[in-house]
C-alpha cells in the first residue's frame, strides 16, 4: 500500500486516522476483525445462562460490564493479532502451493488476451495452462476449469468422496433410525400426506419435496414412517454430494495437499452435527447445502473473472431462494457481490450477465410471487422476534416508566402483567405462543408499534441491548452451545405412525454427541474474512458473503438463543473459509511482490514478407 498524504487542511481526527491506516498499511483488516473478535470473547464472558432456554429473566441475564472490561479487550485483540499473523505465516508456508504450479514445476503463465500455446506432452492431455490474471485478480484454478475434462475429474472425485461420507454417515441413521421428526417436522408432514392445509410457515418448497416423497410412499402402501427413511435417506445423500464436491473443489482449485484434502473429507465424515441435521426433516441441510454450493460457485466466478456458465447460479441461487424465508436476500447479496467484483474487473458481456442474473431473478419473482398468491403467507410476527423480545423485556422489568399511551399499546397485544410472567431472555416462543397474545396487532397497525419501538429505545436503551444480546448470545458468543436447534434427535409423538428404531443396538447414541458452538463458528467466520481481506487476493471475500449475510440475518432475526441448525451453513463453509484465507496468503501468479501484475515485454510482431 502506498504511503498516505496528508494535507495541511485535513483536521486532526482525519491526520490521526490517516496515520493509524498507514501505520497498519494492508493489515487493518486484521486489526478490525481482531477487534470484532475481541469484543465477542468479552462480552461473551458476561451471560450467565441458567441452562434452559425458558429461564426467566432473573435466571438468565447479563453480569455487570467494569472499567477492567476494556483492558481485557485490548489484551484479546492484540493477542488475536498475533494468533492471526501467525496463522498467515503458517498458512504461507503448509498453505495451497501457488496456483500455476504442477507437481512443484511452475506452469507457463499466458498474457491477457494472448491464446494459450498448445499443450505439449509433459503437460499431460488436458493441456493445463494458467491465465495470468487482470489487475488485482487471483486465479484459482487451471485452464481446463469447465471442460469436459474437469467435469469428468468432477464427477468421479466426488462419488468417491461422498461415498466415503455416506459410509461415516450410515451408523447414525441407522442408530436414530428413521430420521429426526421435530415439531416442525410434523408440520411438514402432515401437509404432505394432506392432513394439514398448506402453509407457507415453513418454505412451501421444502414442503412439496417432502410430498413427493410421502405421497408416492402412502400410495404404495408403505406407511409414513418408510416414507420419513427413503426421504431422510435421499436428504443424506444430496448432503454429501455436497460435501463431496467442496472437498474436490478445495483440492482442484486451491492445490490443496493430500493431507488438508483428507483432513476436509474426515471433517465432513466424521462430524456428527452434519449425520444428525442431514437426517432430520427440516429444511436447514438442503439450504445449508445450497448456500455452500452457490459460495463454490462464486468463488470460481471471481476468480475467473466472468459469470461461467448460468445454470450453477439457477440451480444453486433458487435452492438458496426458495428453501428458506428469507433465503431471496441471501442469494440477492452473493450475486450482487460478485456482480460488483466484476464490475470492477472488467465488465462482463452483457448478454452473459443477463443469462446468468436477470433470468434466474425473474424466475424466483414469479415463483415467489405464485407461491403468495395460492399458499397462505407465514405470520409476520416470526421476522419480528428480537423486537417483540425487546419490548417485552421493557413490558418485564420496567412496567412503572411506561406512559399510559404506551400502557394502551401493550394491552392491545397482551394484558401487560402477562409479560412478566412469560418472558423469557433467551426465547421468543413463550410469548409468541401465548393464547393471549394477539400478534396480528402489530402488522394491523404498523406505525403505531413502530412508534412505541422507537419510543422506548430511547428511553430503555439499556433493555433494549440487554435484551437483543440474551436473544442473540448463542451465535455469537464462543464456546456456548445447547441441544436445543443443535442435536435434536427424537421423534416427537404423531398420529402418524413414525416412530424411532434403533437399529444399531444401542451402539450410537446420537443424543450424546459432540456438537459444535454457533458462536465459534462465528469466530471462525470472523478471522477469514479478515485475513482474506488483508491478502493478495481480495476479491474472493466474494464467496462468503453468503454465510456471512446468514449470519448477520440470524442476529436479526433469531427466535432462540440457541440454534446451530439456523446457520448450519457456517459449519459447512468451514473448510471452505480456510481454504480461501490460505490461498489468499499466496501470491497470484504473474503478480509481483507488491500486487501488481507482472506482464510480459512487448515482442514486436515479425515483418511481413
Amino acid at each position: 500500500m502506498g504511503e498516505v498524504r496528508l494535507a495541511a487542511t485535513d483536521g486532526p481526527r482525519r491526520r490521526r486516522l490517516a496515520r493509524v491506516r498507514q501505520a497498519l498499511g494492508r493489515d487493518w483488516p486484521i486489526a478490525a476483525g481482531a477487534a470484532v473478535i475481541a469484543a465477542m470473547l468479552t462480552a461473551g464472558r458476561h451471560v450467565h445462562f441458567a441452562g434452559r432456554l425458558t429461564a426467566s429473566a432473573d435466571e438468565t441475564f447479563l453480569t455487570p460490564f467494569r472499567a477492567t472490561d476494556l483492558a481485557l479487550w485490548a489484551s484479546l485483540a492484540a493477542a488475536t493479532i498475533i494468533a492471526l499473523v501467525g496463522l498467515r505465516a503458517v498458512f504461507r508456508l503448509i498453505g495451497p502451493p501457488t496456483p500455476g504450479r504442477r507437481g512443484g514445476r511452475a506452469g507457463p503463465v499466458v498474457p491477457p488476451g494472448a491464446a494459450a500455446p498448445a499443450p505439449c506432452a509433459a503437460d499431460g492431455a488436458a493441456g493445463r495452462w494458467t491465465a495470468a490474471p487482470p489487475d488485482g485478480a487471483g486465479a484459482l484454478t487451471r485452464r481446463s476449469v469447465g471442460t469436459t475434462t474437469d467435469l469428468a475429474a468432477a464427477r468421479r472425485a466426488t462419488l468417491i468422496f461422498a461415498g466415503v461420507i455416506v459410509l461415516a454417515w450410515l451408523p447414525w441413521y441407522l442408530a436414530a433410525f428413521p430420521g429426526v421428526v421435530l415439531p416442525d417436522s410434523l408440520s411438514s408432514i402432515g401437509q404432505a400426506l394432506g392432513t394439514r392445509p398448506f402453509s407457507n410457515h415453513h418454505p412451501i418448497t421444502f414442503t412439496l419435496l417432502v410430498a413427493a416423497v410421502l405421497a408416492p410412499a402412502k400410495w404404495l402402501g408403505l406407511g409414513a414412517q418408510a416414507g420419513v427413511a427413503i426421504f431422510t435417506g435421499l436428504q443424506a445423500l444430496a448432503v454429501a454430494g455436497m460435501c463431496g464436491y467442496s472437498v474436490w473443489w478445495l483440492r482442484s482449485r486451491l492445490g490443496w495437499n493430500p493431507v488438508w484434502q483428507w483432513a476436509g473429507l474426515g471433517f465432513f465424515a466424521l462430524v456428527p452435527v452434519f449425520p444428525i441435521h442431514s437426517i432430520s426433516v427440516q429444511k436447514d441441510a438442503l439450504f445449508a447445502a445450497a448456500v455452500l454450493g452457490l459460495s463454490l460457485v462464486a468463488a470460481d466466478a471471481v476468480a475467473r473473472g466472468g459469470w461461467g456458465r448460468p445454470s450453477p447460479w439457477w440451480v444453486f441461487g433458487l435452492a438458496v431462494t426458495l428453501l428458506r424465508n428469507g433465503g431471496a436476500a441471501v442469494a440477492l447479496v452473493q450475486l450482487a457481490a460478485v456482480w460488483l467484483v466484476l464490475r470492477r474487473a472488467a465488465a462482463p458481456r452483457r448478454p452473459v450477465a443477463r443469462r446468468t442474473v436477470a433470468r434466474p431473478l425473474a424466475i424466483t419473482a414469479i415463483i415467489l410471487l405464485v407461491a403468495q398468491m395460492a399458499v397462505p403467507a407465514r405470520d409476520p410476527i416470526e421476522s419480528l422476534a428480537i423486537p417483540v423480545q425487546q419490548l417485552s423485556r421493557v413490558a418485564a422489568v420496567a412496567p412503572d416508566q411506561l406512559t399510559p399511551g404506551q400502557r394502551a399499546d401493550f394491552e392491545e397485544l397482551m394484558p401487560l402483567g402477562r409479560f412478566a410472567d412469560l418472558y423469557a431472555p433467551g426465547l421468543v416462543d413463550p410469548i409468541k405462543w401465548a393464547p393471549e397474545f394477539q400478534s396480528r396487532q402489530i402488522p394491523y397497525h404498523p406505525v403505531r408499534y413502530a412508534a412505541l419501538y422507537l419510543q422506548l429505545g430511547v428511553s430503555h436503551p439499556a433493555a433494549f441491548a440487554q435484551a437483543w444480546a440474551l436473544e442473540t448470545f448463542g451465535l455469537w458468543a464462543p464456546g456456548q452451545k445447547y441441544w436445543y436447534g443443535s442435536m435434536e434427535t427424537r421423534v416427537e409423538p404423531n398420529d402418524f405412525g413414525i416412530e424411532r428404531r434403533d437399529l444399531t443396538g444401542g451402539l450410537i447414541d446420537p443424543a450424546r454427541a459432540w456438537h459444535m458452538s454457533a458462536g465459534s463458528l462465528a469466530v471462525a467466520l470472523v478471522a477469514a474474512v479478515a485475513l482474506v481481506a488483508a491478502g493478495r487476493r481480495r476479491r474472493l471475500l466474494a464467496a462468503l458473503v453468503a454465510p456471512a449475510a446468514i449470519w448477520l440475518l440470524g442476529l436479526a432475526t433469531t427466535p432462540a438463543a440457541f440454534g446451530l441448525r439456523y446457520v448450519l451453513s457456517l459449519a459447512l463453509t468451514l473448510p471452505l473459509a480456510i481454504g480461501l484465507a490460505a490461498a489468499s496468503a499466496t501470491r497470484p501468479p504473474g503478480h509481483s511482490r507488491d500486487e501488481g501484475p507482472v506482464r510480459p515485454p512487448t515482442v514486436p510482431a515479425p515483418p511481413q514478407p
